[in-house]
């Protein structure tokens, strides 16, 4: 993944939800290094929530950890 194709992808994306002045669209991002920050090329209709780095609390899948990891070691 590279940074024009996650642009292509989020373009595709507001376009299938219907993003507009009338459908206001949040998406929460981790800090992965192709997220695109609007200024270069992200959809003005979806407003982008960047959780904050190095706070698994904030993820509600890495509760689930504990449950395969205690599986998968017995």
């Amino acid at each position: 993944m590279n940074k024009l194709a996650y642009a292509a992808v989020m373009t595709a994306f507001a376009q299938s939800v219907g993003a507009g002045a009338d459908h206001h669209v949040f998406v929460v991002q981790d800090g992965a290094s192709f997220h695109v920050p609007p200024q270069q090329g992200q959809p003005t209709r979806i407003q982008i929530v960047t959780l904050p780095p190095y706070a698994p609390e904030v993820q509600p899948a890495e509760r689930l950890w504990a449950l395969t990891d205690a599986t998968v070691a017995n």
